[in-house]
């Protein structure tokens, strides 16, 4: 497939080599938004990094209690 690849300015960077994840996962959650992308207020992510690993693991975790709950019922029945 023909990828094409647009550079854009002026968004957040992740300033360690541990963080990619997270800012990918920000970012497609940002594109993806509704709502026009005003990237200047997103600068402070790498700051935010524990708070959103927290939010992510607790999704995660959410996901798995609903999925365990399901099964139970079915298993019930």
């Amino acid at each position: 497939m023909d990828w094409k690849i647009i550079p854009v300015n002026g968004i957040p960077k992740q300033s360690n080599g541990y963080d990619c994840g997270v800012f990918v996962l920000k970012y497609m959650e940002t594109v993806l938004s509704p709502t026009e992308v005003s990237w200047a207020i997103r600068m402070g992510w790498q700051s935010d990094m524990p708070r959103f690993r927290a939010e992510i693991t607790a999704d995660i975790l959410r996901i798995f209690h609903y999925l365990v709950l399901e099964n139970i019922d079915y298993l019930e029945t």
